[in-house]
């Protein structure tokens, strides 16, 4: 299950985050800002992987033709990172209780 962990977390946080609206939080009523979410925590779930023991493995994953696979690595990191707060902050400009 483990290959699953990125669509495991995205679905999770997002029927939490629906099942908060519906249990009041009026922000969270609609799929669309449940789905921001669920996006961000996903997000942010693999751009941390990039910083932990995960890191060998995810910079063997570069094809050796291109050059400095450890740069590449990082900077997938942080476009993984700005996803994450770029979802959030969506998610949040809607969410009231969040602010």
């Amino acid at each position: 299950y483990l290959d699953m962990a990125p669509l495991i977390v995205l679905f999770a946080a997002t029927l939490l985050a629906r099942l908060l609206g519906r249990f009041g939080v009026v922000s969270l009523r609609h799929w669309p800002a449940a789905a921001r979410v669920g996006l961000a925590v996903m997000f942010g779930f693999t751009a941390v992987a990039h910083f932990n023991s995960m890191r060998v493995d995810l910079v063997a994953m570069v094809p050796p033709f291109v050059p400095a696979p450890e740069v590449i690595s990082a900077s997938r990191a942080f476009a993984r990172s700005w996803a994450a707060s770029d979802c959030w902050c969506r998610a949040r400009a809607a969410l009231p209780l969040l602010r």
